[in-house]
């Protein structure tokens, strides 16, 4: 690969075009390259230089592309940059680079493109950059700029997309992001903004990406956001909205994905939820829901990944949720759901994921030669505390699977050296842990397996040999009398041994 470091430059009025990008190439950038007064692009994307961005590129007069991303370069950004005449595209995320951005004025630069993340930057956002006259995508994400943000009145920057993800402004969101009449994109998530937020009338945004996740915004969730007739992506995780959301009926945005995890919501699911039709990703784990869920009639909902854990709810779960054909992600783990789960009850061939877990449901592991057919295959299956007495042999049929956890049953007895080639031996996670288990049937074979945990069972002799690829075993609060030397010696392993004295 090529590397070394860069020479000084003579005065170049042929080089147009200097792209080293990916190459080992290191040191300081030097100041002659402002004598390559022709060189319309600059691309040294991930090399490694280093030191200050030389103040020399303001004599680059026909410069379009500046693309400094991946390297070490440091100290401040010169203002300069922003009055280079012809520079469109100016990328110097992924380094370095540190101090407060100077407000100017009187700029007119023709910058389409402007990414600043991830540096060290800090204090409060320039405000001119809301009125270049060109600028489509600004991102500012991975920074530390800090302070409330003005709710500007007289912005003229043709925004796209805006990212201001992961820094520390705070105070209220202004509402100037949902009047600008070209913005599709917008993320402010990870920062500190708080308080509520304005239901505001008649918005006409294009905004078809939203995020706000993770800040300390609560309230009510404002109605606006589903009627914005372009939005398919809303995220409001992780923040302090509360009370109980209205059944809406009139839902006019186009949402494919909704996250409001991790907040306070309560009463009732809304049922609407479920006749979006657009709707594939739905989030609604860690609030406060409870109740029974509404068995709901002709639901052609296109959901693919449905979200309820750590929640209240209660009764059984609505045979509707079992007819959703495209449904590939369903955790209902941490409720209080009762009553007996058909697996055979699917319409769809094939989850991802599976989560029946702490709940108060008995799984009918009881499935007849006939009837396997009608059962799904699972990549990961989660049936802890689901009241099983035995290993499903309904198990041996999962070719796919790939993670298994039957903890905290009443499981007793042997573990079968079947189930070591569950999923054609590429299961590599199994969490048989908190059952009566007494002995391990030989041989065992244990293909693909990382993961292993056998705590708190009924286990004696001597301790297995693990995995070969062992990351994580745990084989503790058993009655296990040996460990293998060799077993010992296998510090690539996070190991928990048993905790009464072992000879």
């Amino acid at each position: 690969m090529l590397g070394g470091s860069l020479p000084d430059f003579p005065e170049n009025r042929s080089l147009k075009s200097l792209k080293l990008r990916w190459t080992m190439f290191s040191g300081n950038l030097p100041q002659s390259i402002g004598n390559l007064t022709l060189l319309s692009h600059i691309d040294l994307t991930v090399c490694h230089f280093s030191g200050p961005i030389p103040a020399s590129i303001i004599k680059l007069s026909k410069l379009v592309e500046l693309s400094l991303s991946g390297n070490s370069f440091s100290g401040p950004i010169p203002a300069s940059l922003f009055f280079l005449p012809s520079l469109q595209t100016l990328s110097l995320s992924w380094n370095k680079l540190s101090g407060h951005l100077t407000e100017l004025r009187n700029v007119t630069s023709p910058l389409e493109s402007l990414d600043l993340w991830d540096n060290n930057l800090e204090g409060t956002i320039p405000s001119f950059f809301f009125r270049l006259q060109s600028l489509t995508s600004l991102d500012l994400s991975s920074n530390n700029f800090f302070g409330q943000m003005i709710d500007l009145q007289n912005v003229t920057s043709p925004l796209q997309s805006l990212d201001l993800s992961s820094n520390d402004f705070e105070g209220t969101i202004p509402l100037f992001f949902f009047r600008l009449q070209s913005l599709t994109s917008l993320d402010l998530s990870s920062n500190k903004f708080f308080g509520r937020l304005i239901d505001l009338q008649n918005v006409t945004s294009p905004l078809q990406i939203l995020v706000l996740s993770d800040n300390n915004l609560e309230g009510t969730i404002p109605l606006f956001f589903f009627h914005l007739q372009n939005l398919t992506s809303l995220d409001l995780s992780s923040n302090k909205f509360f009370g109980q959301m209205i059944d809406l009926q009139n839902v006019t945005s186009p949402l494919q994905i909704l996250d409001l995890s991790n907040n306070n919501l309560e009463a009732t699911i809304p049922s609407f939820f479920f006749r979006l039709q657009n709707l594939t990703v739905l989030d609604l784990s860690s609030n406060k829901f409870f109740g029974r869920m509404i068995d709901l009639q002709n639901v052609t909902s296109p959901l693919q990944s449905l979200d309820l854990w750590d929640n209240n709810l209660e009764g059984t779960i609505p045979p509707f949720l079992f007819q959703l054909q495209n449904l590939t992600m369903f955790d209902l783990s941490s409720n209080i759901f009762d009553g007996i789960v058909h697996l055979t009850k699917f319409k769809s061939q094939y989850f991802d994921t599976v989560d029946f877990s702490h709940n108060n449901l008995v799984i009918e592991t009881t499935i007849s030669t006939s009837e396997l057919p009608l059962l799904p295959l699972f990549g990961e299956l989660n049936l802890a505390s689901c009241n099983l007495q035995k290993i499903p042999d309904f198990l041996k049929s999962q070719s796919k699977l790939r993670w298994l956890d039957l903890s905290n049953n009443t499981i007793n007895g042997e573990i079968p050296n079947w189930i070591w080639g569950i999923g054609n031996g590429k299961l590599s996670g199994l969490n048989l842990s908190h059952n009566r288990l007494t002995h391990m049937k030989e041989p065992m074979e244990y293909s693909s397996l990382t993961s292993l945990d056998l705590n708190s069972n009924m286990l004696s002799g001597q301790i297995p040999r693990p995995p070969p690829w062992a990351l994580y075993l745990d084989f503790s609060n058993n009655n296990f009398s040996m460990i293998p030397l060799d077993l010992l010696i296998k510090s690539q392993m996070s190991i928990s041994f048993p905790l009464q004295k072992i000879e």
